[in-house]
């Protein structure tokens, strides 16, 4: 039988759901209700060091869903060997709170045992992760197949959603607030009217992209990558450098950009699996799965700015002509 620290009684028996060893009780007026392994136990899979936020989130949650659901708190799941905050078992739906840090690796390993499982997963991160919610490393993280990061901000669910990124500009986003079993149901509007998208505002990038070339702090390989294929500097490439807004990469705009038309340059001729292929290898992207979307949408784009022909199933690279100087640029993406 399971039963919850706050309701258990200091005179009985208790053991670890994953070990099966003896736990200790630990009830008093400062710490939340919870159970310890002893000292020397060697399991991995019980929270002693939970922190006094996550325990307390985590009991809140619980007493949310506790009258609609059938919850259980930390489950071992012995079938994939882990164990979630929550789990809403007839739903099979579970509950990650996350404050403290967790490698790509090791997140990635989680969600696959879940998948595995057939178990639906919500990540919703904690103070740590809210005091910078436009990281880059957080988004392409947690991002879920909805393209959503969920975000505890009080006592509602931040949805983030949407996200732009332009070179030199902080992250834009959507946000939405609901309450967690909104959240579980999909209980609200799915459109998210509220991102005031700005514009890629190319001259900025342009001056910015220049300073920085000037005081050395643009990748030098990059740099001579271009002389030696165009015969000019980075600067004076076409406009469509500058008009990127992913956010799922690992480089800035630009940069993903340029090698797209070092690529292209270099081939001349080629199919849509070379391109994707030389992207993948590049290591460009946070997670490769959202290459061939991304990779769709430089394709049009490089086709409507005069660079790029589509026919007989192969693409075919139209040469240009770099801006004579910067002003004649500046004067061009002004128009």
């Amino acid at each position: 039988i399971l039963i919850q620290a706050s309701d258990a009684n200091s005179n009985g028996v208790f053991l670890c759901p994953n070990c099966q060893q003896k736990v200790i009780l630990k009830k008093g007026e400062i710490k939340l209700p919870h159970f310890a392994h002893k000292s020397k136990s060697s399991c991995n899979g019980f929270s002693d060091n939970e922190s006094l936020e996550h325990i307390k989130i985590k009991m809140n949650f619980f007493n949310l869903l506790k009258d609609k659901y059938k919850v259980q708190i930390e489950p071992v799941l012995k079938n994939i060997s882990q164990r979630p905050d929550l789990l809403l078992y007839e739903q099979k739906i579970a509950i990650e709170y996350q404050i403290s840090p967790i490698s790509f690796q090791s997140l990635k390993r989680r969600n696959d045992g879940y998948k595995k499982a057939g178990i639906k997963v919500f990540w919703i991160l904690g103070s740590t992760y809210f005091k910078n919610t436009k990281n880059l490393n957080t988004i392409n993280k947690f991002i879920n197949s909805k393209n959503e990061v969920y975000f505890l901000n009080q006592n509602k669910i931040e949805i983030h959603s949407n996200f732009i990124k332009y070179d030199f500009i902080k992250t834009q986003s959507s946000i939405q607030e609901v309450p967690l079993l909104d959240l579980l149901e999909r209980n609200f509007n799915s459109e998210k009217n509220n991102l005031n998208k700005k514009t890629a505002y190319p001259v900025k990038q342009l001056l910015k992209l220049q300073n920085i070339l000037i005081l050395k702090r643009v990748n030098l390989n990059l740099v001579n990558d271009v002389y030696k294929i165009f015969k000019t500097n980075i600067v004076l490439l076409p406009k469509y450098i500058h008009l990127g807004s992913s956010a799922y990469l690992k480089v800035n705009n630009y940069e993903y950009r340029i090698r797209i038309l070092l690529f292209l340059a270099d081939k001349q001729i080629f199919t849509y699996k070379q391109i994707k292929l030389y992207i993948e290898q590049g290591g460009l992207f946070f997670d490769n799965d959202r290459i061939s979307d991304q990779l769709k949408i430089e394709l049009d784009e490089l086709i409507d700015q005069g660079l790029l022909t589509y026919f007989n199933n192969l693409y075919h690279f139209i040469s240009f002509i770099p801006f004579e100087n910067l002003n004649k640029k500046i004067y061009q993406l002004s128009k």
